[in-house]
């Protein structure tokens, strides 16, 4: 009788990142998600919100294998604060980023921006 051999693996998970990126000077912003490693990732960001002549975007969020949601107040004014949330779901980004936002008018902050950059499998 033969001993039972170990599965033979069908592929790998590769990683993918995502990151935002932001302008002070300008409050231009630039996202990417679904990149193959996070040089590439903050790149992409830098260069989109570069995009409009914005010459000091910086990456100020960075995100593997997981989603990442940016709300921001539905009214500006003193107080006024966005907050970014990360998560293994979407939903649970977006709650997690809400905990933080504030709008000093009371309202509701909305979504501006929400995505995932989810693992991706390859086939042997």
């Amino acid at each position: 009788q033969l001993p039972l051999l170990p599965p033979t693996p069908t592929g790998e998970w590769l990683s993918t990142w995502g990151a935002i990126a932001a302008s002070e000077a300008t409050s231009e912003v630039g996202m990417a998600s679904g990149m193959n490693s996070a040089e590439a990732a903050a790149a992409e960001a830098v260069r989109r919100c570069g995009g409009g002549g914005a010459t000091d975007c910086k990456v100020t969020v960075s995100y593997s294998n997981q989603c990442v949601a940016w709300l921001i107040p539905s009214s500006g004014g003193s107080g006024a604060k966005s907050a970014v949330g990360k998560a293994p779901k979407k939903r649970q980004a977006i709650s997690l980023a809400g905990k933080g936002c504030v709008d000093p008018s009371g309202k509701k902050c909305r979504v501006f921006y929400a995505d995932c950059s989810e693992p991706v499998f390859r086939k042997f």
